[in-house]
């Protein structure tokens, strides 16, 4: 546990720093029980919404960051490059000419990693209950 909060030491003071500015809402208010309880409320569902960001469908975040990209520029050039090689290696011309055009213009790219790489700068207050659930439960 030591361990723990040593690691996430920056989290577990952004927390701190948190929880003393609804402590003084709390204080300065003139209803502290109902200031107290939209304060808890109010963690509940940031907890709730940062699961929710960190564990999304692995699919979900690939197919949403896919990119499909035609050039149709290289298409002439590429085919005709790739007939050449099948050519040189015996391929069939029908094969080459094929492989050529489809590469020749389609690009696929993926514009971010499978799963977010941290928590989002707006729930970064709440990181270290996150993480205290995730790596301490």
């Amino acid at each position: 546990m030591l361990e723990f909060k040593e690691h996430r030491k920056d989290e577990l003071l952004e927390f701190r720093s948190l929880m003393d500015n609804l402590y003084l809402e709390i204080i300065d208010s003139g209803d502290p029980d109902r200031i107290k309880i939209k304060n808890i409320e109010q963690i509940q569902r940031k907890l709730i919404e940062i699961n929710k960001v960190m564990s999304e469908s692995r699919i979900k975040n690939l197919l949403g960051n896919l990119k499909i990209e035609f050039d149709v520029s290289q298409m002439i050039l590429k085919t005709a490059g790739a007939i050449g090689a099948g050519t040189l290696f015996n391929f069939p011309v029908g094969v080459s000419a094929a492989l050529g055009f489809a590469s020749s213009f389609i690009n696929v790219k993926s514009e971010l990693g499978l799963k977010p790489k941290s928590i989002p700068e707006e729930l970064k207050d709440y990181a270290y209950l996150y993480y205290a659930s995730k790596d301490l439960v």
